[in-house]
């Protein structure tokens, strides 16, 4: 088959005649020096002459994507690199024109929508090198990206839906009173849900302002046996969903400085439908570098929330946290952090102190191809004199986790991940004992 190719030859490039004859192969090799080269004008012409040879040739269109974005033209790069990938017969064409189309969307600044395609590529990559470089690719991308989503799901299997109560009787004043099976704890399956988005408002070199959104929302369904202890609940009557819009401002003073934020955070949740708090947040925080690889985090948060169901437990909220994380030469990172709280509303049951201290364990390197890491938080808190407590309560929890990804599995650089967790609260009244042990089954970027 002969191809004639109609070239508008560039300046400075030494040709024969404007009208050249070559065989297909013969231009499709020169198409691809031309990219090389960075002759947009001279591989589009290429590109235009293969497609009236044939209509529906995925090279041309590839070629003719690269040489548009060459030209400065992303729309044009990016319709050309969309028509190859509906082209495309394998996967390393599929990988070729994402890889294109990408490129001609973040020359638009649509950083958003490349990301989507670099995801693309990553699952159509016909080999581990090509995977790796739409990896590095889409991470550029993400960090000039002024938008950043997070998306979570999650399906758990738990134990205790409802937070509710390990004891199915307790003892007020010495007297036995039976719990009814809604206060009691009931397992089933929790279904959750959510989107977290981040937005730079502005950034130099010392400083970064976010605003920010937060969607949640989780739903239960009641297993056989929590059924036929309380047969007149619903999962949906412990569904919960929370909003928040936040805005954060990160500073610092100079090189190698410690680095400051503030933030405040608006929101509002609902339990079983119905509206259940108001609340907004102002928080301080301060980075500092001990070392190369230690840092050192203090930070304040005062909460005031407004209980739209009941204004008595309306409450205003102190804490103060100090952490240190730690990055190993193995590659594993861990830290821990210490805490005081102080929470004061008009609520026995809400006013108390508290104390509380965590630990977190990031196994750098994977183990039988899964990412591990680990997690406990231990809390103590102190109520004062209630009606089902004259001299005063206590309450103890504990928490642990341990979650694994499956790194070799990914669809669209997802992996999905497993985590098991238990939770157990001891307490001087036996209504606020509660456990609980779920495993949730997940969905988490392997990048």
């Amino acid at each position: 088959m002969v191809l004639v190719a109609w070239l508008a030859v560039p300046t400075g490039v030494q040709a024969g005649p404007d009208d050249l004859t070559m065989d297909l192969a013969t231009a499709r090799v020169f198409a691809r020096a031309a990219i090389a080269e960075g002759q947009g004008e001279l591989a589009r012409s290429v590109a235009l002459g293969l497609l009236q040879a044939d209509p529906d040739d995925f090279f041309a269109y590839a070629i003719l994507s690269a040489a548009e974005s060459l030209r400065n033209r992303p729309d044009a790069a990016r319709a050309a690199g969309q028509r190859a990938y509906r082209l495309a017969s394998t996967d390393a064409e599929r990988y070729e024109a994402s890889i294109l189309t990408a490129r001609a969307l973040a020359d638009d600044q649509s950083y958003t929508l490349a990301q989507l395609w670099l995801r693309r590529a990553v699952q159509d990559a016909p080999d581990e090198v090509a995977r790796a470089g739409a990896e590095r690719q889409f991470l550029r991308v993400r960090r000039v990206n002024p938008l950043s989503v997070s998306l979570s799901f999650g399906i758990t299997p738990t134990s205790n839906v409802n937070n509710g109560s390990s004891k199915d009787r307790i003892e007020v004043f010495g007297l036995p009173f039976q719990l009814s099976g809604a206060s009691q704890e009931l397992s089933g399956l929790e279904i959750s849900g959510g989107a977290s988005l981040r937005y730079r408002l502005a950034q130099t070199q010392d400083s970064a302002t976010e605003a920010g959104a937060l969607l949640f929302g989780r739903t239960f369904r009641l297993s056989d046996s929590a059924r036929r202890k309380a047969p007149d609940a619903k999962g949906s009557d412990f569904a919960f969903q929370a909003v928040e819009l936040s805005l954060t401002h990160r500073f610092r003073t100079g090189a190698d400085r410690p680095v400051y934020s503030v933030g405040g955070t608006l929101g509002r949740n609902w339990f079983g439908g119905d509206a259940l708090t108001n609340y907004a947040r102002l928080s301080l925080g301060r980075t500092v570098s001990l070392a190369q690889s230690t840092a050192f985090d203090l930070d304040l948060t005062g909460e005031a929330r407004d209980r739209l169901d009941n204004s008595d437990r309306s409450s205003t909220r102190f804490e103060i946290r100090a952490g240190i994380t730690h990055a190993f030469a193995s590659g594993d990172r861990g830290g821990g952090y210490l805490g005081l709280r102080r929470e004061i509303s008009d609520s026995e049951d809400t006013d108390h102190a508290g104390v509380l201290a965590g630990l977190r364990y990031l196994r750098g390197s994977p183990v039988a191809g899964l990412r591990l890491s680990a997690q406990a938080e231990v809390e103590w808190r102190e109520y004062g004199v209630t009606a089902l407590a004259p001299g005063g309560r206590e309450d103890f929890s504990a928490t642990l986790g341990v979650t694994a990804t499956f790194e070799r599995v990914q669809y669209y650089g997802f992996s999905p991940s497993l985590e098991l967790r238990a939770r157990q609260v001891t307490s001087d009244v036996a209504l606020f004992e509660s456990r609980e042990i779920g495993l949730r089954l997940g969905l988490v970027s392997a990048f």
